[in-house]
């Protein structure tokens, strides 16, 4: 099993050599309000990851039934390590990549070691 897991660390090494992009995962706070004016403060803690594997995406159509409309999306994997994250990721956190929100849609823990996420984001008619 020890050899198994060593190989598999191996090739997400290689993956991130290749495909390694830089990320922010993303995880917002219990909000405060102020009670004499009513603002509402929103903080997020956010954590930089050098090189997380970001694969490639797929455009998915999603159709509004009762709107008659329909918008795109696009899916992505990423695959983070372990030791780059703070805390686990959850449902509520989200990743920026580049200047985009990816909403979080699935989280998997891979032998451990490694997180398998799968984002998603709504994309902009052109």
């Amino acid at each position: 099993m020890s050899n198994l897991i060593k190989n598999f660390k191996s090739v997400v090494y290689s993956l991130k050599r290749a495909y390694g992009q830089s990320v922010t995962v993303c995880r917002p706070t219990t909000p405060s309000i102020n009670r004499e004016t009513g603002a509402v403060t929103r903080t997020v803690t956010s954590t930089v990851v050098k090189r997380a594997i970001v694969l490639l995406s797929d455009r998915l159509r999603d159709t509004v039934i009762p709107l008659g409309g329909y918008f795109d999306r696009d899916k992505n994997i990423v695959i983070i390590d372990q030791k780059d994250l703070t805390a686990d990721p959850t449902l509520n956190d989200y990743i920026t990549i580049g200047t985009e929100d990816w909403e979080i849609k699935n989280v998997k823990k891979l032998s451990t070691v490694y997180y398998v996420l799968e984002i998603i984001t709504t994309v902009a008619e052109n």
